[in-house]
C-alpha cells in the first residue's frame, strides 16, 4: 500500500512538474507571440482604477484670485481616487491585422478627500469613439477630439508589444512623442517607455511585462504670452498579456507626476505633485 501511494505521488510531482516546465521550456525555446491577433466581434470590457495623493502649491497673484474652497487645498495632501469602466468592441480587421476598435466610456465615480470628508461625484457616460490600432497596442489614429485622448492612452498607459516572438528576458524600448492641440492648448509630451519580458505564468500561461516610463510634459498657450508649464512624469508597471486570447488580463503600475506652471507678467505660479497608482482588471466578456 505504501508503495501505490509513493508511485501515485510521484506520478503527480512528474505531472506537476510537467506542467510548469513545458510551457517555460516552450517560450525559452521558441519565443512567446507577444502581438494582438485582432478578431472581428472581439470584446472586452475592463475596470481602471487610479488612485493616490496630490499637492498643490501656489504662489503670487493666483493665491489671491482663486474661490475660497480652492484656497483651502493650497498646501494639503489631498487622496483621490477614481473608478472608471470601459467596453472595447472590435468593428474590424484589415489584411495588415489593424483593427477598428469602438471604445465606449461607461463611467464611474471621482472621489476627493479634504479635512475628513469625501466629497463623490459621478463620471458620465460617453459617447463611443473609434480608435485604429495596430498588432502592437498603438493608437495609429482616433475619431474627432478623442483622437488626441486616444492616442496618448494607447502609447503611455496601454504601452506596446514588440509585434513578434520574445523569449523571457527579452527588453525593448520605444520613443515617445505625443503632441495634442486641445482647445488652443498645446501640450508636448516626449519620453522613453522600457519593456522587458520577464516570464510566463506557468498555469494561465500570461506573458508578465515590466515597464518603465520617464515623460517629459510641456503646455504652451499660443497667444498669451507668460504662460510656462513644464514637468514629468515617471513610473513603472507590470502588464499580464494573454497570446492564445491576445488581451491584456490585468496590469498595474504606480508613479509620479511633478508639475509647475509659472506666469510671467502676472507673477503667478503654481506647483503641482501626485504620486498615484492604477490598475486595470477585465470585468466580463
Amino acid at each position: 500500500m505504501k508503495r501505490y501511494l509513493a508511485v501515485v505521488v510521484g506520478l503527480i510531482v512528474l505531472l506537476c512538474a510537467a506542467v510548469g516546465l513545458v510551457p517555460s521550456l516552450r517560450a525559452q525555446v521558441f519565443g512567446v507571440p507577444l502581438r494582438f491577433e485582432w478578431k472581428q466581434g472581439q470584446t472586452q470590457t475592463t475596470r481602471t482604477i487610479l488612485e493616490g495623493k496630490a499637492k498643490l502649491e501656489v504662489g503670487g497673484f493666483a493665491a489671491f484670485t482663486l474661490p475660497e474652497a480652492a484656497r483651502q487645498l493650497i498646501g494639503q495632501d489631498i487622496p483621490f481616487k477614481v473608478e472608471s469602466t470601459s467596453r472595447q468592441f472590435v468593428r474590424s480587421v484589415d489584411a495588415e491585422g489593424n483593427a477598428e476598435v469602438e471604445m465606449t466610456p461607461q463611467g464611474g465615480t471621482v472621489e476627493i478627500s479634504r479635512a475628513g470628508k469625501t466629497y463623490k461625484q459621478p463620471i458620465p457616460r460617453e459617447a463611443p469613439s473609434v480608435w485604429r490600432v495596430d498588432p502592437r497596442g498603438r493608437v495609429l489614429a482616433g475619431d474627432g477630439k478623442a483622437a488626441g485622448h486616444d492616442k496618448v492612452i494607447g502609447e503611455v498607459l496601454c504601452g506596446f508589444l514588440p509585434g513578434d516572438r520574445r523569449r523571457p528576458g527579452a527588453s525593448w524600448s520605444e520613443n515617445l512623442d505625443v503632441p495634442l492641440d486641445v482647445e488652443n492648448v498645446k501640450v508636448h509630451m516626449k519620453g522613453v517607455v522600457t519593456y522587458h519580458f520577464t516570464g510566463l505564468q506557468t498555469l494561465a500561461g500570461t506573458a508578465q511585462i515590466r515597464s518603465e516610463q520617464d515623460v517629459k510634459i510641456e503646455l504652451s498657450m499660443p497667444g498669451v504670452m507668460g504662460v510656462n508649464l513644464e514637468g514629468t512624469l515617471k513610473g513603472t508597471g507590470n502588464t499580464d498579456f494573454d497570446p492564445s486570447k491576445s488581451e491584456i488580463t490585468a496590469s498595474k503600475g504606480q508613479g509620479e507626476l511633478d508639475m509647475g506652471l509659472s506666469v510671467g507678467p502676472m507673477g503667478s505660479s503654481a506647483h503641482l505633485v501626485a504620486s498615484f497608482s492604477v490598475r486595470t482588471e477585465n470585468v466580463q466578456k
